[in-house]
């Protein structure tokens, strides 16, 4: 190991084997971070508190330089009592227990779990990482702190190891914090206490970095007082290594039409109209229903009039439950089609796009005004960029979509190489580490 290579200490909720888009930014800075001089020490989560597993992630990583805590949240104390949170919906489970006062029960936990769960529901892990972050710390010679959300309990324990060491520190947004379009059953006082937490970390942040502009745009706007050279972008990425061996044999090309999407369902998030364009198109082409397969990689939507259209598409919709990272990008790469779905939001900016941008396949984005998706969209001329409300639209474009098909066995396009390639998790982790080296 080189001398003068620094340590940095990256905070962090989620990291492999845990299965979801924000573990691939942080391990593959881990993995990336030491071609640039900085040898990566990780404080994280136990695997307890994960919801799906992942082994398809799980690297080889140095044991000694990863440490990992219990959490007790809903998910771990679900695990012990039986009783389990499904989505946004507590349920009580055991014998001798009626319908009625199941849901009162599961009613009044959860408005007690919500009233407590500040910054988010990893609360209680934040005493216990600012104490093993110290050791750690003092034990590796720590020289920078990076933290990463959600969740944003992360950056409760960064902001406390800055203020004992005065180590520099980057706070790392993913998604934002105040404000954010998904955030749904909060208490008032929540909002307030969150813009209060916001308004620390931004101030001892040496660097506040976000994965989009729109973003770091709304912290500049909400803190003027604060230099506009203390925050910087940096999207999410690729890693074109995960993609060796996903070639596709002749035998293995469906011979229907595929539209896939992968990605969560929740708060605002729908594929309504969607669902309602496919309807809209196979009322003027039923002879097409045979010849068209779309799949959603995911949790299934909850809302009622989503489950209502998905029962009338049911020969033509199917839903994945999961799919490990691997097989969802093999998955991905047999389809004609890629669906983007991000839901609301200017600074929405799904990490599946990436992957998507990777496949070198077509790409449909039902935008509600993300313009830093449209925009990478646009660059990179993977996509067509359809308004999510404007169903007459989208039924037309899945028209020129089939009879291209139809014509020619595949959807083409013409990708700008050098803007995709600008997204790879080498080049991003190359921006971080230089941003490192300015602390």
């Amino acid at each position: 190991m080189m001398k003068d290579t620094k340590r940095v200490m990256l905070i962090t909720s989620v990291f492999p084997p845990s299965w979801g888009a924000g573990v691939h930014r942080v391990s593959k800075f881990y993995k990336y971070l030491p071609a640039f001089g900085y040898l990566p020490i990780v404080l994280t989560t136990n695997e307890d508190s994960y919801g799906v597993i992942d082994r398809s992630t799980d690297y080889s990583f140095d044991k000694e330089r990863i440490i990992r805590l219990s959490v007790i949240n809903w998910r771990t104390f679900s695990k012990k009592t039986g009783i389990i949170m499904p989505n946004d919906d507590w349920t009580l489970k055991g014998p001798g227990v009626g319908k009625k006062s199941r849901y009162g029960v599961a009613r009044l936990l959860k408005s007690i779990y919500t009233l407590f769960s500040i910054p988010d529901d990893r609360m209680l892990w934040i005493p216990m990482a600012i104490i093993k972050g110290y050791w750690m710390l003092r034990k590796h010679r720590v020289k920078l702190l990076y933290s990463t959300s959600p969740h944003h309990s992360c950056h409760m324990v960064a902001l406390f190891l800055n203020w004992i060491t005065g180590i520099p520190w980057i706070s790392d947004f993913r998604d934002p914090w105040v404000g954010n379009p998904f955030s749904s059953g909060q208490f008032r006082f929540h909002r307030v206490v969150e813009k209060i937490l916001e308004r620390e970390v931004v101030k001892y942040s040496s660097k506040v970095v976000s994965i989009s502009k729109p973003i770091t745009q709304e912290f500049e706007k909400r803190y003027p007082e604060v230099p506009s050279r203390k925050f910087d972008v940096l999207p999410n990425s690729f890693d074109p290594d995960d993609f060796v061996g996903l070639e596709v044999s002749s035998k293995d090309t469906p011979s229907k039409f595929n539209i896939s999407h992968a990605g969560t369902f929740y708060g605002n998030r729908s594929p309504e109209s969607f669902l309602k364009a496919l309807m809209r198109l196979l009322e003027q082409r039923p002879d097409w229903r045979d010849q068209i397969e779309v799949s959603f990689i995911g949790s299934m939507p909850q809302n009622r009039e989503d489950l209502m259209l998905l029962h009338s598409l049911r020969d033509v919709v199917k839903f994945i439950p999961y799919l490990s990272y691997k097989d969802m990008l093999k998955f991905l790469k047999r389809s004609t089609i890629l669906l983007l779905i991000p839901g609301p939001g200017k600074g929405t900016v799904t990490g599946k796009v990436f992957d998507y941008l990777a496949l070198r396949k077509p790409i449909l984005l039902l935008s509600q005004g993300n313009t830093e998706l449209e925009n990478i969209l646009k660059k990179t001329r993977n996509g067509t960029i359809v308004q999510y409300g404007d169903i007459e639209k989208i039924a037309e474009c899945l028209i020129l979509f089939l009879k291209e098909f139809f014509g020619s066995g595949t959807v083409k396009m013409e990708t700008n190489e050098e803007e995709i390639n600008l997204f790879t998790s080498m080049e991003m982790t190359r921006r971080l580490a230089a941003i490192m080296d300015k602390l």
